[in-house]
């Protein structure tokens, strides 16, 4: 399983305004699918997740706090959201579970 940053993420877009950002490369399934298959590899499957950020970098601690006390309701709400176009194209990864080709 690989995952990449999605070039259409609103949580990259956000991060990068706040000069946090730590991916200057970002894909979309197209790209990922160019450059795997550049290494020999065939995707089996494609995904998207991360709607919700996982990034709480200079948020309160109250909000982390919360966060963390909701993580299985926000994680399950994200795995919904992520793969529910059209707002999945936001999402902040896309991830490919590939093989090598023989």
């Amino acid at each position: 399983m690989l995952m990449f940053p999605n070039r259409y993420s609103w949580a990259e877009w956000t991060a990068e305004r706040r000069g946090i950002s730590v991916h200057p490369v970002k894909f979309n399934f197209r790209e990922t699918a160019r450059l795997l298959g550049s290494h020999g590899f065939f995707i089996e499957s494609k995904l998207r997740h991360n709607l919700v950020p996982r990034n709480l970098t200079g948020l309160p601690g109250r909000v982390k706090t919360a966060y963390g006390r909701f993580y299985h309701q926000i994680e399950a709400l994200d795995n919904i959201l992520a793969n529910a176009p059209p707002i999945s194209f936001l999402s902040g990864v896309v991830e490919c579970i590939a093989s090598k080709c023989e």
